[in-house]
C-alpha cells in the first residue's frame, strides 16, 4: 500500500506503485511469492518489486511483466483526490432508487462535473469466479488490518468508505460467492482457541456473513478497469493485469436510459480536449460530464450498458436489461415511454446498476431494503446477477453495527452475539483469514503459469 498516488508505465501493462502481485520464478526460491511493486525500470523493462513476508527481510528485484500476476491494490489516498469541477450535493432517495447525487448549479453541455481516482483495485479472473472472489476478500481484509495495526486515518477512511458502499439484499449470492465465504470462515475459525460448540458456531456463521457482505459489494460497486490497451486482449499475459477497481463517490451515481452524464478516463477526456495529462498521477481516474445542460438540482445519471443501448424502443431495452442484469429498468425516460405504449404495464420497481466490462460503466445498483435482512446468503447462481434491483427506500447494506434478523432456531442473544462478534475480529483471526483468502487467490498465479510455460 503505498502512501502517495503514482500510476506507472510498463512495457504493456500500467500499474500504482504500492500493488500487490503474485510472482512466477521457476526454481528461484521467490516462485509464488507475493510482491509490492516499487518502480519502473526502463532501461532494463522490467518492475522493481519488494518481496512481501518477513522471510524476505524487506527483499528487492527486478521482474519482467510475463513474470508477474496483479492481485490487488490499495489506494486510500485516492479519497482526498476526489475534485468538484461544479457543486454537487447528495440525496438520500432518487425516486424508486436510492440514494444519489444531484447538481447545484448549472453545468454547460461537455462540462466535467467531478474527478475521481479509484481507492481499491483487483484482479478480475474471467474464467475462475472462485479465485476472482477470493482476490476481494484479501483485498479487503488487507485494507481492514491495515487500518487496525496502523492506526492510519486515510486507510480508516477507506475502510469506512467501502463499508458504507450499497449491495442488493434482496438478490441472490452466486454459489461461488457463497463457497468462498463458508472455505474463509472453515479455514480461520478455528484459528481462536477457546469457546464451546455453540460459540464456536456463531463464530462461523458471522464470519460468512462477513465475507459475503464484503464480496457482495464488490459485486454491486466495481468498474472495469484499464490497465494498459492490450489488457483487455485474450491473451494469457494480457489476462494477468485484468481489473475492477472501486470508487467511492461515484458509486453514488444512478442509471438512466436518458442519463444528464458521461464517465470517461482522465485521459481520453483530457485527450478529447487537446488537454495535458500526466499518467502519474491522473492514471486510473474517471471523469463525470454534462451530455446535455443541467440545471440546478436535477439529478446525476448515467447509463450503465452500452451506448447502442439508449438508441433502443423501451421494450428492447427492458428486456436487454432483465436479461442481462436482472431487473426492469424504472428510469424516467422508460416510464414515460411505456406509459405511451397501449396496453403497457408500468413497472412495478426501478432499476439501479449492473458491473460494467469497461472503465466506463459500474457494477452497482441501488436495491429494495427487505423487511428484514437474510440471516443467511442463499447460495442460488444468477445469471449474471451483478446488479441491484429498484427500491423505494435507500439501499445501504447492513453494516457490522447491524444486527442480522435471526435464524429459524437461533436465539436472539445468540443472534445478538453474531452480530457484535462480526464487529470485533481479533487482528489474529483477521490476519489468518488474508492469509486463506490469499492461498486461495494464489490458484490464478498457478493456473497463469501454466498457460505461460
Amino acid at each position: 500500500m503505498s502512501d502517495s498516488y503514482c500510476m506507472l508505465q510498463g512495457q504493456g501493462v500500467r500499474l500504482h506503485r504500492g500493488t500487490i502481485c503474485h510472482l512466477k520464478a521457476a526454481g528461484k526460491d521467490y516462485d509464488g511469492a507475493a510482491c509490492t511493486v516499487v518502480d519502473y525500470k526502463e532501461e532494463k523493462k522490467k518492475w522493481l518489486v519488494r518481496l512481501e513476508g518477513e522471510e524476505w527481510a524487506g527483499r528487492q528485484l527486478l521482474a519482467s511483466e510475463a513474470s508477474m500476476a496483479l492481485a490487488y491494490c490499495l489506494l486510500p489516498v485516492s479519497l482526498s483526490k476526489l475534485r468538484k469541477f461544479k457543486g454537487v450535493t447528495e440525496e438520500g432517495v432518487q425516486g424508486s432508487c436510492g440514494r444519489g447525487l444531484l447538481a447545484a448549479q448549472s453545468v454547460g453541455a461537455g462540462n466535467p462535473i467531478f474527478e475521481e481516482a479509484p481507492f481499491m483495485v483487483v484482479y478480475k479472473a474471467h474464467d475462475d469466479p472462485f479465485v476472482h472472489h477470493a482476490h476481494r476478500w484479501r483485498a479487503y481484509s488487507a485494507l481492514e488490518l491495515a487500518a487496525r495495526r496502523d492506526g492510519d486515518v486515510s486507510t480508516r477512511a477507506a475502510v469506512n468508505a467501502f463499508d458504507d458502499l450499497d449491495y442488493p439484499l434482496d438478490r441472490p449470492s452466486a454459489a461461488t460467492l457463497h463457497e468462498v465465504a463458508e472455505a474463509i470462515a472453515d479455514s480461520t475459525a478455528a484459528a481462536e482457541s477457546g469457546g464451546g460448540i455453540g460459540q464456536r458456531v456463531v463464530q462461523r456463521t458471522a464470519l460468512v456473513q462477513q465475507v459475503a457482505g464484503v464480496l457482495n459489494k464488490f459485486r454491486a460497486n466495481e468498474f472495469g478497469f484499464a490497465n494498459g490497451p492490450e489488457v483487455e486482449t485474450l491473451t494469457p499475459a494480457a489476462a494477468a493485469y485484468r481489473a475492477s477497481a472501486v470508487y467511492a463517490f461515484i458509486s453514488r451515481v444512478n442509471h438512466s436510459c436518458e442519463p444528464s452524464c458521461g464517465m470517461v478516463s482522465k485521459e481520453g477526456f483530457h485527450a478529447a480536449r487537446s488537454i495535458g495529462f500526466k499518467l502519474a498521477q491522473g492514471g486510473g481516474m474517471l471523469v463525470a460530464y454534462a451530455r446535455r445542460d443541467i440545471h440546478p438540482g436535477e439529478r446525476l445519471s448515467f447509463c450503465y450498458g452500452d451506448a447502442e443501448l439508449m438508441t433502443w424502443e423501451v421494450a428492447r431495452r427492458r428486456a436487454h436489461l432483465l436479461e442481462k442484469y436482472g431487473f426492469t429498468c424504472g428510469c424516467e425516460r422508460c416510464v414515460r415511454e411505456a406509459a405511451a405504449m397501449p396496453g403497457a404495464a408500468k413497472p412495478a420497481s426501478a432499476p439501479a446498476e449492473p458491473e460494467a466490462a469497461a472503465a466506463t460503466a459500474p457494477a452497482k445498483m441501488t436495491a429494495k431494503r427487505p423487511a428484514t435482512v437474510p440471516a443467511t446468503v442463499p447460495a442460488t447462481v444468477p445469471a449474471k446477477g451483478l446488479a441491484k434491483a429498484p427500491a423505494n427506500a435507500p439501499a445501504k447494506a447492513p453494516s457490522a453495527s447491524e444486527t442480522p434478523s435471526t435464524d429459524e432456531g437461533m436465539s436472539t442473544a445468540a443472534a445478538s452475539e453474531m452480530a457484535s462478534y462480526a464487529t470485533k475480529w481479533p487482528v489474529g483471526l483477521l490476519a489468518a483469514a488474508t492469509v486463506v483468502a490469499f492461498a486461495i487467490a494464489g490458484r490464478y498465479y498457478r493456473m497463469a503459469s501454466n498457460r505461460q510455460s
